[in-house]
């Protein structure tokens, strides 16, 4: 029975326990007002988050190094990357102005290997191979190529992949069935034997592996399936 007592009834009666003082602000000095943000495009708001991320600023700065190399490198060394010296090879780095403090100085084993032959003034920057060629071209020589394959191959696929899906896709229907059966029957074939058979009939070349790239490298299948859902 206590506990009835105690237990507050609901009734209609008009309870007003309300003071003005709980409709005061908590900081009566602090000024409310409403922030206005300038809308952003896009592009802008992917620069700004760019921007943020420090490890793909550093990325960024090294791939725009490696391809402004590629383009100037083989032009800046002063030596082609297919002339075969048997004088010089296989010499040791040697750059200007640094050989004089004792690094990439052109000494191998305690002897200037340079001097030895006879080629005092050349520097070859990261030395020479076997047949004499200057690695420094080569090396960005071969990345130039490196970058024009990897380039091609995006597109391509993109290219591929996109134009394929969007079709299998837009049309549906038998067309959608015929284009994806066909497309299983290409991936059900092994990849290696097919790129071997490409090697032996197509020229050697950058345009054969970019071929045996997109056509057999399965890259563009996943684009498929993602713009047949769209």
């Amino acid at each position: 029975m206590d506990v009835l007592k105690n237990k507050p009834f609901l009734t209609d009666e008009k309870v007003d326990d309300f003071t003005a003082e709980d409709f005061v602000f908590v900081h009566r000095n602090e000024e409310l007002l409403d922030e206005a943000y300038t809308a952003t495009s896009y592009a802008k708001d992917v620069w700004m988050h760019f921007k943020k991320n420090k490890g793909a600023v550093i990325g960024a700065v090294i791939i725009i190094i490696i391809i402004l190399f590629a383009i100037i490198g083989p032009m800046i060394s002063g030596y082609k990357g297919d002339v075969i010296t048997l004088d010089v090879q296989s010499l040791p780095p040697r750059i200007q102005g640094i050989y004089k403090l004792g690094i990439f100085s052109g000494y191998e084993k305690g002897v200037d290997q340079y001097a030895a032959r006879g080629v005092s003034e050349a520097f070859y920057w990261f030395g020479t191979d076997t047949n004499g060629r200057d690695l420094f071209t080569r090396v960005w020589e071969g990345t130039r190529v490196s970058l024009i394959i990897a380039f091609s191959a995006v597109v391509i696929d993109i290219v591929i992949g996109m134009s394929y899906g969007l079709i299998s896709g837009y049309f549906g229907g038998k067309v959608d069935m015929v284009m994806q059966r066909f497309m299983e029957i290409l991936n059900g074939i092994p990849t290696f034997v097919v790129v071997t058979l490409l090697g032996l009939v197509l020229p050697p070349g950058i345009t054969s592996i970019v071929f045996c790239i997109n056509d057999y490298g399965m890259d563009w299948y996943g684009i498929v399936f993602q713009e047949r859902k769209y």
